[in-house]
């Protein structure tokens, strides 16, 4: 989906969220198999911090047994597939029927200070749900009629357009549920932005990366970061505010999830708490201390445990 994502702390993390009602389903996610890595023997567990956070909009106080429940599950599972997957540290979140039932954080967040990952203030950037924010936004606008899912488009886009090579023209609903057509082998351009000033502008940098048309739009699924970053373009663009802005006027902010961001770098004191992401490679972790991307809407996103499970 983005691989040069599973080399770096922000993919070690395993989010899980759980929607059933049984503590032993929950399962390793994607995110956890992809990662990368503790070079120590132990893995250091950390007791979940609910109890000092208010419980958040729409999630009621933690019910004590699923609480010990999930501990008991999810605690040897940490313990085995960390090792396994090379992951130095993760955080989990269940919410289950509405209520948070477990949030913790496991191994470290920087190998070198030793600091242990804290559910409520260790951030890690959580990929490619990013995505389910950055459609959310969007499907405010389709709600406040600024935006329709079956129109053209190119009626939402300013600094350039969408060459007509089908004649059905791409929709928001072709870019939701990624089958607009575009050419995956064009798509996440090589180039790892390691410095928040080698950043583009979101419109500028989807007009330079701008895939081919392969198949017409709504009759072949092709997973698209481009997709999904055009989305957040107009966001911006429909809302006449920088993405960044809407996502946290309208989308975090209402939900409390002050310890969230799609900026970047993240600002403020959560620049600091962002877990360190490490390439692991013959047996070694190499830090890869900054990774931003211009796609931002599709993949940016950084957040706690606590914070998630807000959402």
């Amino acid at each position: 989906m983005r691989p040069r994502l599973t080399l770096a702390a922000l993919a070690l993390i395993p989010v899980l969220i759980g929607c059933g009602g049984s503590p032993a389903a929950p399962a390793a996610t994607p995110a956890m198999q992809a990662a990368a890595a503790p070079a120590r023997p132990a893995i250091a567990t950390q007791a979940a911090t609910r109890a000092s956070v208010p419980p958040a909009r729409g999630i009621t106080p933690v019910n004590a047994r699923l609480q010990a429940d999930f501990e008991a599950f999810i605690d040897p599972l940490m313990a085995r597939a960390m090792p396994a997957a090379h992951a130095p540290g993760a955080m989990v979140s269940v919410v289950s029927g509405g209520e948070l039932v477990f949030a913790g954080g496991y191994g470290v967040a920087d190998r070198d200070s030793g600091a242990a990952v804290d559910a409520q203030r260790t951030l890690f950037r959580v990929a490619s749900i990013s995505k389910l924010f950055t459609t959310t936004a969007v499907l405010q606008l389709v709600e406040q009629g600024r935006v329709r899912l079956d129109e053209d488009i190119n009626r939402y886009l300013d600094v350039f357009q969408i060459p007509a090579t089908f004649s059905r023209p791409i929709t928001l609903a072709d870019l939701l549920t990624h089958t607009a057509g575009f050419d995956p082998d064009q798509e996440d351009p090589e180039e790892d932005f390691v410095s928040a000033a080698s950043l583009q502008p979101l419109g500028p940098f989807l007009k330079q990366h701008l895939p081919d048309r392969i198949t017409a739009p709504g009759t072949q699924y092709s997973y698209s970061n481009y997709g999904m970053a055009l989305v957040g373009y107009i966001v911006q663009h429909m809302s006449g505010v920088p993405f960044d802005d809407y996502m946290d006027a309208n989308v975090l902010g209402p939900l409390g999830m002050t310890r969230s961001t799609f900026r970047q770098p993240p600002p403020g004191d959560l620049l600091a708490s962002v877990a360190m992401g490490y390439q692991y490679h013959n047996g070694s972790y190499v830090p890869q201390p900054g990774v931003y991307f211009s796609d931002a809407p599709g993949g940016s996103l950084v957040t706690s445990a606590l914070d998630i499970a807000r959402f």
